[in-house]
């Protein structure tokens, strides 16, 4: 006789143990939270049936009979979890490595998109050969702050789930002082399109140990914010063994010695970030002339004179410009982020060359204030673009009398045409004198006794 999932849903109603629920049910966000608890006892999940993101939080999974309890109740109800669930995410937990195994061995049919676990430790040294020819349909796996043994040895293991590792599409591993990523795991990864390492402790040997040249060749996207890199050479090294990269995020690293031989960037990227770097100079050496989006931003750069032809989006905020760059080297730029640098005017004519330019950001600006660069920068309000925080955001720096005040709002008339102005008084004065003289040498005829 087979057993209907309504069946097994009301048997389980019949067995809710007594007592309040571990679970909590957002059903605006199709969103179910429990207590670790949960997974031992399944009666309460019966209300997340329907939801579509599960978080399981605060609990243990290490002692042998909590991990034959939970497999015994997973393996009723795994089958009637047929609906696709966005994610699932394990967090603030303790795990030995079988639950993992058995929570992907039990859920391999179940359309899984992703699973993240978060601020968890890993202990134990699962069976992995248990699961050989097993392939659970996730594809995105997150491990943000996460601790557990060297995985350095472990290559043996998880070729076990290779098939499974050479359809993963995603990876984030984040905060979990990373070093470097054993070439013996990283080769079962063949169709990795995105890779997350960021905030982790990966320095130049580690990067170049991580990428070889046969290793993640189809990977789009590589993020290495905030790790100890400290050379521009080793890490444009490897990313060039990277032939379908497009999207690399290379900040919050320390770039300050200038690179010593030109970067071979990938004819596919067209993202890459280096914010907060502490780059003093960029070159031709340093930039990939196929970029369209550039993030310089909070670095020490006086100039951007490098030739860009596809860049349309540039950030260069909090940076010690004082000009415009030239809209010769960028003629495709459609945005233009310059906020917090040490520009004292916009010039009409220069802003004008940039012929597709949509968006305009340069508030925090040191601007001086004179007749010229008010009157220009008046007119930014009638532009084609938009300009982001005008006029609020763009006050005179100069001079003193104008400090602090808004470009918009600054009254220079007279500073203007102020050599008009002294001619017109001048002349006036010089009338008044005329005028006064004539009257009294008019009066003094008049009043005089005649002989």
């Amino acid at each position: 006789m087979q057993i209907s999932p309504s069946f097994v849903i009301l048997l389980l109603i019949g067995y809710r143990l007594p007592g309040s629920l571990t679970c909590t049910v957002d059903r605006s966000r199709s969103r179910c939270t429990c207590s670790f608890a949960a997974l031992k006892n399944f009666q309460d999940l019966i209300d997340c049936l329907g939801a579509f993101v599960f978080e399981f939080r605060d609990g243990k999974f290490e002692d042998v009979s909590d991990i034959h309890l939970y497999y015994s109740n997973l393996q009723l109800v795994a089958p009637y979890l047929q609906l696709p669930i966005d994610k699932i995410i394990l967090g603030n937990s303790v795990l030995d490595e079988n639950f993992l195994r058995i929570f992907l061995d039990l859920t391999r049919n179940v359309n899984i998109r992703e699973l993240v676990f978060e601020d968890c430790t890993f202990t134990g040294r699962a069976d992995w050969q248990l699961m050989e020819g097993k392939v659970p349909k996730i594809v995105s796996l997150q491990f943000i702050n996460v601790s557990s043994a060297s995985l350095t040895d472990r290559g043996k293991d998880f070729s076990h789930i290779s098939s499974w590792m050479a359809r993963m599409k995603n990876i984030v591993l984040t905060r979990s002082q990373t070093t470097h990523i054993p070439h013996s795991i990283s080769m079962h990864f063949k169709d990795l399109h995105a890779l997350d390492l960021s905030e982790n402790q990966l320095q130049d040997q580690g990067i170049n140990d991580s990428f070889s040249d046969d290793l993640f060749q189809n990977l789009k996207s590589l993020k290495l914010r905030h790790n100890n890199l400290t050379s521009f050479d080793v890490a444009c090294k490897a990313l060039s063994k990277l032939p379908n990269l497009q999207d690399s995020d290379l900040s919050q690293n320390n770039f300050s010695k200038p690179p010593s031989s030109p970067c071979e960037w990938p004819q596919s990227i067209y993202l890459l970030n280096l914010s907060n770097t502490c780059l003093e100079h960029v070159n031709t050496h340093l930039l990939p002339p196929s970029i369209e989006l550039l993030d310089l931003s909070d670095n020490k750069l006086s100039a951007l004179d490098v030739p860009l032809p596809h860049l349309k989006e540039v950030y260069l905020p909090n940076n010690r410009l004082h000009s415009l760059p030239s809209s010769n080297n960028l003629p495709e730029l459609k945005v233009l982020i310059l906020d917090g640098n040490r520009i004292t005017g916009l010039p009409k004519d220069q802003l004008q060359a940039f012929k597709h330019l949509s968006v305009l950001k340069a508030d925090r600006n040191p601007y001086t204030c004179s007749c010229a660069v008010v009157n220009e920068m008046k007119e930014l309000s009638k532009s084609s673009f938009v300009v982001q925080q005008w006029p609020e955001g763009y006050l005179c720096d100069s001079p003193s009398v104008y400090k602090g005040h808004q470009v918009k709002e600054t009254d220079t008339v007279f500073e203007c045409y102020k050599p008009l102005f002294i001619v017109i008084i001048c002349a006036v004065i010089v009338l008044v004198c005329i005028v006064a003289a004539i009257c009294w040498v008019r009066n003094r005829c008049f009043t005089q006794p005649r002989a």
